[in-house]
């Protein structure tokens, strides 16, 4: 018999389009606000660096979270974020808002900032807020410090993995409908903006809304290309998720896997990089997604 694992894989999605792309007008000017505090970033005594991944993990006996913070790019599971090592690690068993790191089961290690109920006498101050928006999105905002001088800040709003031992990796899911392909017009980056649309079966467009006529997957892919005036140039290359609208950058808000069941729909995140590839005629776009509806080892073609 086939066990059916508690948490949801991470599977493969190819999307095939056609190269034709459509001129329309962007409802976001794209410059987004100006940056005032950290943004998706951290700062180690005062040395600011993005945050590229975040993965959490769950200890079922003690119901200890665990999340590892990493400046590296693409890191989907715990044996990448180890292979790594650069991150920031978080325990605690309440990630539900502020956290008290020198409580009880709480604690942050990162290179000499370490804070625990045992290292509380060098500690000068801890304010850590930490919740899970979802399975997928975290909210961190971290301002540390320690009596020898280091100081640790960090904000996050965005994508997590969460990572269990058993997770696998599925099969590819093809979509070879295309749905649209639109040019959205220059940001203030300078980028241009294309939003891209493919499907596993048959859909019904009415005006702008589009909708899936039998359950299925649905992908949309915001993405941004620094092609100055050739607007008609099709994205081509690997995207890496940003909120900042620069060349080969997608953005995570408006870029997603759609799943249809026949009465209603369930929206699932990007969780890694975009390759979009170009061969003849026919266009591919490769990520990964962590399917929230169908868990287990599943098996979609």
């Amino acid at each position: 018999m086939k066990k059916l694992y508690s948490l949801c894989m991470l599977f493969s999605v190819m999307g095939i389009c056609s190269h034709s792309l459509t001129s329309c007008s962007s409802d976001d000017d794209g410059g987004g606000p100006k940056k005032t505090t950290l943004e998706n970033e951290f700062s180690y005594n005062n040395e600011t660096t993005p945050i590229g991944s975040v993965v959490y993990t769950k200890d079922d006996a003690s119901g200890i979270y665990t999340f590892y913070i990493s400046p590296t790019e693409g890191l989907i599971d715990l044996d990448a974020m180890l292979l790594a090592d650069d991150y920031i690690l978080i325990a605690t068993n309440t990630p539900t808002g502020d956290i008290d790191l020198t409580g009880k089961d709480n604690s942050l290690v990162y290179k000499n900032v370490k804070i625990s109920s045992e290292t509380a006498a060098n500690v000068q101050n801890s304010a850590l807020s930490l919740l899970l928006t979802s399975q997928t999105t975290v909210k961190l905002s971290l301002d540390a410090a320690m009596t020898s001088g280091e100081t640790l800040k960090a904000e996050y709003n965005g994508l997590c993995i969460f990572y269990k031992s058993e997770a696998e990796q599925g099969d590819a899911l093809k979509m070879d409908k295309p749905m649209f392909g639109y040019w959205r017009g220059q940001t203030t980056s300078g980028t241009n903006n294309y939003l891209l649309g493919v499907a596993n079966v048959d859909f019904v467009t009415q005006g702008t809304n589009i909708a899936l006529k039998e359950p299925g997957y649905a992908m949309i892919l915001d993405c941004y290309l620094d092609s100055g005036d050739e607007w008609k140039t099709y994205p081509s290359g690997t995207f890496t998720e940003s909120n900042k609208f620069g060349d080969h950058t997608y953005f995570d808000t408006n870029s997603f896997v759609v799943y249809f069941d026949g009465s209603a729909s369930t929206t699932m995140h990007v969780s890694s990089d975009v390759t979009i590839s170009r061969e003849g005629n026919t266009t591919k776009i490769s990520t990964t997604f962590i399917d929230n509806v169908r868990c287990g080892p599943c098996r979609h073609v």
